[in-house]
């Protein structure tokens, strides 16, 4: 008879597995026969017969009556059965009489080992594998706790306590999680609640108890931080100091964490899995807009830093391989926050975006192919109220000014003879041409031609492939700069074919303008008194109102607001209206808000009196500071 692998018993279950003839620490090996008598003596016997006890092991498995004729009994021979019989030794057939179950103390648990012949299908065994596989790839699409509920549960003060075991800190991780996290967000829809702060980010501080994990805790102290900064204001708007030493304060702590995340004790790099990664990004996250809500000057130098070690990673793009492709993940999250606030930063401080250098970054636009529900692919929409397109267009205009601020140059408008025809340069990317039919004239676009785009009279459009020109580094920036200009006019014509929430077509209009006054003003020089200044600053104002009218908040509009405000002729009343709208934030401000308005006004100031025309920017140079704003 074949054996199987010995299978250790459970303690418990020994209680119910017969009575050991040895000591309970003793080792006892049985076989499928001995544990038979017993069993069969709990079952009823089948009809047509008593059992035998002195028959052959296969008919008392069956419950059958044995003749006991040797070799071979007649049932077995009939049935074309293996017979096996019990050994002639009467010590051993002893085993077979029934015995009173013996409990075995807890101190000294039972060790019995069994070969059990068992051998399950192998069409069982497939169709489980597959229904555990098909369940463990639903579980992060099933929603255990709904969205409304969330925050409502995490506040609930019992489970907070092991993570901030003071009062202060409970009171604080309450505010920023009932109050803090929906003013950092540019719309909540009514009939489809989403807030990543909420689902996303805020579950993050939960991942270890404090001590655990020295991300986490940085995680933590920064999310206090902006709770408190925002605490801070709510209690008395005109203490800025007050925020000011908690960012002061909390930045030093969370990079020391971050530090010893990162690094062993004598500096060397540790090996972290992906949680820690997101824990660390999380907590430079959420330090960056304490010190953005409390504007702190100091948010330019924290971001790159932040923006330093992301590139010492290898990048989001290599960060974000490994990233789920069913839902927003943390990772994911966080490097679109960063993204879009690198963004924001460099226009005004006339940088070049860190994270999306390139145009039509890849990692920024694949949610588009995998994204099963409107959450993940407006992310940005939700959170900024602008669509992703616009905001690798504004990544693309930041980084041709500051190109052209690091030459010193001033570049040329193309004004066309004819308004029919238009001629726009564009130079596609190898990942773009890939996709586009692979005849002589794209091979040749390929390897170094450009694509000329021309609208006849007709209205029709149409592609030639152009010879390249050896351009200098002033003209090739000097095309970059008319096609983004005519990329601007597209978006004007195609605004009302755009499925965007009616949120997201304002805040693209707005920034458009914005974008259209920067590209202008820096880098070809237009005058602030330009018709086509004043009339897109108009423009911000005016939608910055119907917005207020509509929803009662303009949440990241802050900038576009600013750069109209800069361009407003003086003794002009939309002047007051820019100030008012900066400070109808209402629940949704926060300092930030009230150093734009000083900053507009401080610009207003000097450049009344300034016979120069200076941008922003270089009164900001002329006056030693920094102009803030996020």
């Amino acid at each position: 008879m074949s054996t199987s692998p010995e299978l250790s018993m459970d303690p418990f279950l020994a209680l119910f597995a017969g009575d050991p003839t040895t000591n309970s620490t003793t080792t006892t090996t049985t076989t499928i026969a001995d544990l038979t008598p017993s069993t069969a003596s709990a079952s009823p016997p089948e009809p047509g017969g008593q059992r035998s006890r002195s028959g052959c092991f296969t008919c008392r498995r069956r419950k059958v009556k044995c003749d006991e004729s040797r070799p071979i009994c007649e049932k077995c021979q009939i049935g074309q059965r293996e017979c096996t019989w019990p050994p002639d030794d009467p010590v051993q057939r002893r085993k077979n009489r029934p015995r009173k179950p013996r409990t075995h103390t807890v101190s000294e648990p039972p060790k019995r080992r069994f070969k059990l012949p068992f051998h399950a299908p192998e069409t069982f065994v497939s169709s489980l594998q597959t229904s555990i596989v098909s369940v463990k790839g639903k579980e992060r699409e099933v929603e255990l706790i709904p969205d409304s509920l969330r925050a409502e549960m995490m506040m609930d003060p019992s489970f907070l306590q092991p993570y901030f075991p003071s009062v202060d800190e409970r009171l604080v991780i309450r505010h920023y999680l009932s109050r803090t996290v929906h003013i950092i967000l540019a719309f909540e829809a009514p009939h489809n609640p989403w807030n990543p702060w909420l689902t996303v980010h805020a579950p993050l501080a939960f991942t270890h108890l404090p001590g655990v994990s020295p991300a986490a805790d940085a995680l933590r102290t920064a999310m206090l931080a902006v709770g408190a900064v925002h605490l801070r204001y709510v209690s008395n708007p005109d203490d800025q100091e007050g925020a000011w030493r908690i960012t002061r304060a909390t930045r030093p702590r969370v990079l020391e964490l971050v530090r010893c995340a990162l690094e062993g004790p004598d500096g060397t790099p540790k090996s972290i899995d992906k949680t820690e990664v997101e824990l660390v990004l999380a907590a430079l996250l959420s330090c960056i807009i304490a010190s953005s809500l409390a504007a702190d000057e100091a948010w330019h130098s924290l971001i790159t830093q932040v923006l330093s070690l992301i590139s010492r990673m290898g990048g989001a793009q290599a960060l974000l391989v490994d990233s789920p492709r069913d839902h927003l993940s943390p990772s994911r999250f966080v490097f679109e926050q960063l993204a879009i606030r690198d963004v924001f930063g460099c226009m005004t401080t006339e940088l070049a975006p860190s994270i999306l250098r390139d145009a039509f970054t890849p990692w920024f636009f694949e949610a588009e192919s995998w994204s099963t529900n409107e959450n993940e692919w407006e992310s940005i929409e939700r959170m900024f109220g602008m669509s992703r397109g616009m905001v690798d267009l504004i990544a693309r205009a930041c980084t041709l000014v500051s190109r052209v601020r690091e030459k010193g140059y001033l570049l040329t408008e193309h004004h066309s003879a004819e308004p029919h025809v238009s001629s726009l340069l564009l130079r596609l990317p190898p990942r773009a041409t890939a996709r586009l039919p692979q005849n002589g004239s794209m091979a040749e676009i390929q390897s170094g031609g450009t694509l000329t785009t021309a609208t006849t009279p007709g209205g029709t459009v149409t592609l030639t492939n152009a010879p390249t020109a050896t351009l200098t580094e002033k003209q090739e920036l000097e095309e970059q700069a008319n096609g983004l200009l005519a990329e601007l006019k597209v978006w004007d014509n195609a605004c009302n074919f755009t499925p965007f929430h009616p949120r997201t077509q304002y805040g693209n209009i707005a920034y458009r303008h914005a974008t259209k006054i920067r590209l202008h003003r820096v880098v070809f020089g237009v005058s602030s008194t330009d018709p086509r200044i004043v009339s897109a600053s108009r423009a911000i104002i005016e939608l910055a109102k119907e917005m207020l009218a509509m929803y009662g908040r303009i949440v990241w509009l802050t900038w576009p607001l600013v750069i109209a405000g800069f361009h407003i002729p003086k003794g002009d009343p939309m002047r007051q209206s820019a100030v008012e709208l900066l400070s109808e934030f209402g629940p949704h401000a926060c300092f930030d808000n009230r150093a734009a308005s000083h900053m507009m006004e401080t610009f207003w100031r000097y450049h009344d009196n300034d016979p120069e025309d200076l941008t922003p920017w270089e009164v900001a140079q002329r006056m030693n500071s920094r102009p803030f704003l996020d």
